[in-house]
């Protein structure tokens, strides 16, 4: 799956911002400076230099590093940097017709759509380079289009050397959102931000442009090091040897792994390093790109935290498995944090020479580094013939996941196979990779036979989270626990937070404060959602250090229809909220950044303001239903029920498997006193979404009110079933048959 088809399949909380990352622009602009000087003009923030000027001094890795995918992550068009063959071979995918040929140094590819003339499209760059070579195309307003007929680099006798389609199955046609001339495929939105260095995306709302530009491209040096030239000169002034690093010269300092070895206990076996690794510097470089996470600015450079410029993604429903394994395109860190490894202190370097790109040892030797090879490469332990594919460690401990039709990618949770969960929870299981059609039993008998009752393991936590994901009330009961233990990983420990509040519970009011004060910002982050419910929090939270805190209470304090007057009176609201509105106005190129401010506007009472916003994001995508619905309910406010209902009706067609649309449409028809022309539309949401507490009982009450009392029960019931302990769903259902046992009497 690419990129862009997660970004459409993205569920969102609607006042939360939880976008993607950002992309570029046309032409390769020279180097831009990211900073000014300071008042008196003595200091200056640093500026890009160039990975030509790192190699002056830091000659070997820079060799490295130009041999890495890295250095090419994108290249202009030209004879050595495209890979596809543009010989004047054509293609038909899903009733399109597409050539790839030349006109001089040109790369051009010719798209016809069904009788229509066909329409030339010029390559200005080669996206990537292994298994597959994407293509930007020139688009309007400043933007790079990436095609979606890819060119599978492998060689033919392992299913290369070939055109494909990311999409396949899919009648992408222009105007779709997907198809690469859509929106979802603009560069500049999402996806250049990490094949470049110095990344602004520079999109104008009011002229619907970009004038992006990127200080090198390619992911150079000062991707991961941050802005050079303080660090070059203060070595120049100083005659300093390459192993320091001058003070203030603002490079991200990537040194967990200096002088660290890695030891073998004696009592356990298991690997220990010589001293805690106490912080996350290099692992949350890496996760810049190397993460699922929404982009909140591109001001924020590699020395600062994570979360100072992104929201990361917590392990949630569709984009992991409940067990924490990857499912969507997550790429690793979300994997790595919640593993063992990760807990013990390994980085991402330990196993990746970051300079390379590539892994340090090969096969098995790799795990051997720190482990004891010969006590796993034994048949007693992996179960196999030690010279098969299944003996190997990746094959059981990271298997892999195919994105974008032909990547695998390695899961980082670097966890034990567990079958007995797929045949729990339909979670997948690494045995299932090769032995399919003996199945997930099969597999669970044969480890139970050899290893005993399966252990929790480091994700004891999936049993829990799939509960919850199922909407079982019952895992109120157990995630408590999770978001207290120290021991876990933070992003579980979040994630745990969020199936509370999805769960409609409430932590005690002194964990929750503990929460908004922890020393990590994910764990703060995902605590603003009960500010509401404990006030106290909101100080804290609107004036935390770190910006995806802010921004999420803010978020949160919209989504729970929080004063806006009462919190605009505390200190640090106002610059929180400017930190809110920033973020969307910079993802204002995508409707969920629309959407976002203007539920800011309509928390803040600017109505026609916040229906403009709403409609904007329909202009760019008419089928983001969010913003359908909150465009009708902006003309609610406005008295004016008549739009409303045509809104609602227009966004009819692409609602999709929800029921929001339905259920918004039917209260319209309830306010304009046409209940039994709701009941159908009632009907219709509480069957898309029988989980969903809310559309239940609204259908149940108005069937009541309109006389239809036995049908009202059967709908609570069946509620009842699928969110068993749901107090509102149980307290009407009994005062109901309280109600009809008194009218027999």
């Amino acid at each position: 799956m690419t990129c862009a088809a997660a970004a459409r399949q993205w569920l969102l909380r609607v006042a939360v911002l939880v976008l993607l990352a950002g992309c570029t622009n046309g032409q390769q602009p020279a180097p831009q400076p990211v900073g000014v000087a300071t008042a008196g003009g003595e200091a200056q923030d640093p500026e890009y230099i160039g990975s030509a000027a790192c190699a002056g001094c830091h000659a070997e890795i820079a060799l490295e590093w130009k041999a890495s995918q890295h250095a090419i992550a994108m290249q202009p068009a030209g004879e050595t940097s495209i890979l596809g063959a543009f010989d004047g071979r054509r293609i038909r995918v899903d009733g399109l017709h597409y050539r790839f040929f030349r006109e001089g140094a040109d790369y051009l590819v010719e798209e016809q759509v069904r009788d229509q003339p066909p329409s030339r499209h010029t390559v200005r760059y080669a996206f990537g380079v292994a298994p597959l070579q994407q293509y930007l195309l020139e688009g309007v307003g400043g933007r790079l289009q990436a095609l979606t007929i890819a060119w599978d680099t492998r060689q033919a006798e392992y299913g290369g050397n070939r055109w494909f389609s990311l999409y396949p199955g899919m009648t992408l046609q222009p105007g779709d959102a997907l198809h690469w001339s859509g929106y979802l495929q603009s560069a500049n939105l999402m996806c250049v931000d990490c094949h470049v260095t110095g990344f602004r995306k520079n999109f104008d709302p009011t002229t619907n442009r970009y004038a992006s530009t990127w200080a090198e491209v390619g992911v150079g040096c000062e991707a991961c090091h941050g802005a050079g030239s303080l660090h070059g000169e203060r070595y120049r002034q100083a005659g300093l040897q390459v192993d320091g690093h001058p003070a203030g010269d603002h490079l991200a300092r990537l040194d967990e792994r200096r002088d660290v070895v890695w030891t073998t206990d004696r009592l356990t076996r298991q690997p220990v390093r010589s001293r805690p690794r106490i912080s996350d510097r290099e692992i949350e470089v890496c996760a810049r790109c190397h993460s699922r996470r929404s982009q909140l600015t591109d001001s924020a450079g590699s020395a600062g935290e994570l979360e100072q410029g992104y929201r990361t993604a917590l392990i949630e429903p569709g984009l992991f498995f409940a067990d924490g394994q990857m499912r969507d395109e997550v790429y690793n860190y979300g994997s790595f944090v919640q593993s063992r490894m990760y807990a013990a202190g390994v980085t991402c370097s330990d196993c990746h020479n970051p300079h390379t790109g590539r892994i340090r040892a090969e096969g098995d030797a790799l795990c051997g580094q720190c482990h004891e090879l010969p006590r796993y490469a034994s048949r007693d332990h992996h179960l196999h013939d030690p010279a098969s594919a299944g003996a190997r460690c990746v094959a059981c401990h990271a298997p892999t996941r195919i994105y974008m039709q032909i990547d695998g990618r390695h899961d980082h949770s670097f966890r034990i196979p567990r079958p007995d969960r797929t045949l729990s929870f339909s979670a997948p299981n690494a045995c299932d990779g090769c032995h399919a059609r003996r199945g997930a039993k099969w597999a669970a008998a044969r480890l139970r036979e050899r290893f005993g009752p399966p252990k929790a393991g480091q994700q004891y936590f999936a049993e829990a989270f799939a509960a919850a994901d199922a909407g079982d009330r019952d895992a109120v009961k157990s995630l408590p626990a999770i978001v207290a233990d120290g021991k876990t990983s933070a992003l579980v420990r979040a994630s745990a937070l969020e199936r509370l509040a999805n769960l409609g519970a409430r932590p005690p009011r002194e964990q929750t404060l503990r929460l908004a004060a922890d020393p990590n910002p994910l764990l703060r982050r995902t605590a603003a959602v009960f500010a509401s419910t404990y006030p106290e929090a909101w100080p804290m939270l609107l004036g935390d250090r770190v910006r995806s805190v802010r921004v999420e209470a803010v978020g949160a304090a919209i989504a729970d229809g929080t004063s806006f007057g009462d919190l605009a009176r505390l200190p640090g609201f106002d610059a929180a909220l400017d930190d809110y509105l920033a973020a969307q106005r910079f993802n204002s190129d995508r409707p969920e950044g629309l959407v976002n401010l203007g539920n800011a506007l309509l928390w803040r009472g600017d109505l026609e303001g916040a229906a403009t916003t709403f409609a904007e994001a329909l202009q760019i995508d008419r089928e983001f239903v969010a913003a359908a619905v909150n465009l009708a309910e902006a003309r609610r406010m406005q008295d004016r029920e008549s739009d409303a209902e045509r809104v609602l009706r227009d966004a009819l067609p692409f609602a999709g498997g929800t029921g929001a649309v339905h259920h918004a449409l039917a209260l319209s028809l309830v306010r304009q006193g046409r209940v039994a022309e709701s009941l159908p539309y009632l009907a219709e949401a509480s069957r898309r979404e029988p989980t969903n507490v809310r559309f239940s009982y609204v259908y149940a009450v108005a069937l009541h009110d309109s006389g239809q009392g036995a049908k009202a029960l059967q709908v609570l019931g069946r509620a009842l079933r699928l969110r068993p302990g749901e107090q509102l769903l149980q307290d009407t259902l009994n005062s109901w048959k309280q109600g009809i046992e008194s009218s027999r009497r």
